[in-house]
């Protein structure tokens, strides 16, 4: 993150990141409820992401392989480590996931 920041700021050219789920009405709401203390100390985050694309059949064949790029943890697991980093105000110490 800090590599693009700073290459950002020597380019002309605007740069964004697309976490689309840190402006959901519901991930708004925890990031407050959690700020204010009131859960106490967050231990373990756990998540479940799923929606009907991978069920369709005629995705390109490197969406469906880890080594070329695709597969749930490089396509969609970013998102779900962003909305923990936004939800907690902080890094995430450590992953365990399952495919």
């Amino acid at each position: 993150c800090d590599r693009l920041i700073a290459r950002a700021q020597r380019s002309d050219r605007q740069v964004l990141v697309g976490h689309h789920m840190r402006h959901h009405r519901q991930a708004i709401h925890g990031r407050a409820v959690i700020a204010s203390g009131s859960l106490g100390e967050i231990e373990l985050l756990r998540s479940l992401w799923s929606h009907p694309l991978r069920l369709t059949r005629d995705l390109p064949a490197w969406r469906e392989q880890r080594a070329t790029g695709g597969g749930s943890f490089i396509e969609e697991g970013v998102h779900l480590y962003d909305l923990w980093r936004f939800l907690g105000g902080c890094d995430v110490e450590e992953v365990h996931a399952y495919s």
